[in-house]
């Protein structure tokens, strides 16, 4: 894991104990779509899959990219 990687898994885990359980879904999505638009590497974006709250966030980003492409096409 990287230096960035590790920075952003230890953020998350710490900022996730102060959002209520019922918001988590939705400022994970906010967190992965900012780290996106700030350019984040594909496996620090990866690495930052360490609950499933995150797992679905980064999830979702990538099947809307996924989809952009498709309709690119």
């Amino acid at each position: 894991m990287s230096d960035t990687s590790d920075l952003l898994v230890q953020f998350w885990q710490t900022i996730k104990e102060y959002i209520p359980q019922k918001d988590r879904q939705m400022a994970a999505d906010h967190v992965v779509n900012e780290l996106v638009d700030l350019g984040i590497s594909d496996s620090d974006l990866h690495a930052l899959a360490v609950d499933r709250v995150m797992e679905n966030a980064i999830s979702e980003h990538i099947e809307i990219e996924e989809s952009d492409e498709d309709f690119d096409e």
